[in-house]
């Protein structure tokens, strides 16, 4: 029993240092785009705590008063709100269209455009509501690529209510 156990240990080690390798060898654009997708993730799984976990703690978005932390703690109660999703109520997914992509990075910061959409579930049914653009800039810090400032324009659609 100790050897299966002392295996299974050795193997989650080892995992775990190859996943940090392979992060360690990874471009920027890359770790970017793994943000990104991070982000997303969270937001469709209904984490506020990871779909803003890519943001510096001084971000800003262009044209609004919102920080990071009121963004969380907006995204935390409309969240609380989709886990009641079962009695009637919409859910919400976020879908950054991978094609739009553009990543570009010059030494510690980079820049970010892409589109996304938001689509909205009643019932089983999933519809769009809202497609932006995004445009974002980025600096690589202690904590890794964290988005520092943000704007968006409205391409179908206005938010989210």
């Amino acid at each position: 029993m100790k050897r299966v156990l002392l295996g299974l240990l050795f193997l989650v080690v080892a995992l775990i240092a190859v996943r940090q390798v392979v992060f360690l060898l990874a471009s920027d654009e890359t770790k970017i785009a793994w943000l990104i997708e991070g982000m997303e993730e969270g937001f469709n799984d209904a984490h506020a705590g990871r779909a803003v976990e890519g943001l510096a703690n001084d971000w800003g978005h262009a044209g609004s008063p919102i920080d990071r932390s009121s963004l969380q703690a907006a995204l935390f109660q409309e969240f609380r709100s989709f886990g009641q999703s079962k009695k009637g109520r919409e859910t919400y997914r976020v879908t950054v269209i991978e094609d739009s992509l553009e990543i570009t990075v010059d030494g510690d910061r980079a820049s970010i455009a892409c589109e996304a959409e938001f689509a909205r579930q009643h019932e089983e049914e999933w519809s769009p509501v809202w497609r932006i653009r995004i445009d974002a800039k980025l600096e690589d810090g202690e904590d890794g690529w964290r988005f520092t400032s943000s704007s968006h324009e409205d391409l179908v659609g206005w938010g989210l209510r």
